[in-house]
């Protein structure tokens, strides 16, 4: 049960990135999360009204506003720099569960798989929640399969999955790894595969 709510106001020219986040709630033991917009009340009722925060809840409230526009910075934007201020040389990635990178330069490799496949491609944040060093979001991507992604040649076929994924975090607030979990099937057949059955002679 949420202790206190705290209203965010979202000023476009500082917090332009996270416009489809409407508010921020403080929950017991420093669980923080970041609410759609779609899911809360109208925005303008938020900005009218506010509450007070201890400097603790402050300084958590912003580090989940820094990651929030980070992760959109990386994906909406390409912006590879983006990503390496924000984590650690030896940074690790995980999808669905099977080791993918790590260090930054595999991560950055694995980035530009999506960003070369999917030059349109954008993310949006429904959810995300940061508690103690762990930052815990639930993701859409949308885009077009205009590149080569991977070995698989252009489809021209649009894309829409989600998912969700966990971050961890060092004590400077630095990505140390990520897990990440979606439907990989999902994402194929979206691009017009299909599942061939066994053999079984």
């Amino acid at each position: 049960m949420a202790l206190r709510t705290e209203i965010g106001i979202i000023r476009p020219k500082r917090f332009s990135i996270i416009e489809n986040i409407a508010s921020i709630r403080i929950f017991s033991k420093g669980l923080i999360m970041l609410a759609h917009k779609k899911l809360m009340l109208p925005l303008l009722i938020f900005m009218l009204f506010g509450i007070g925060c201890s400097t603790k809840d402050d300084n958590e409230i912003r580090q989940i506003m820094r990651l929030t526009m980070t992760i959109e910075d990386i994906w909406n934007h390409k912006n590879i720099v983006s990503f390496k201020n924000a984590s650690i040389n030896l940074n690790k990635k995980y999808l669905n569960g099977v080791q993918l990178a790590a260090n930054q330069l595999e991560t950055v490799s694995y980035l530009n798989l999506f960003f070369t496949g999917f030059p349109d491609s954008t993310v949006k944040l429904d959810n995300v929640v940061l508690k103690d060093n762990r930052f815990y979001l639930h993701w859409h991507l949308y885009g077009t399969n205009t590149g080569n992604f991977d070995s698989i040649p252009p489809t021209g076929k649009k894309i829409n999955i989600n998912g969700y994924a966990t971050i961890l975090l060092n004590k400077n607030g630095k990505m140390i790894q990520e897990e990440v979990f979606y439907n990989e099937l999902d994402l194929l057949e979206q691009l017009g595969y299909t599942l061939k059955p066994p053999n079984l002679e």
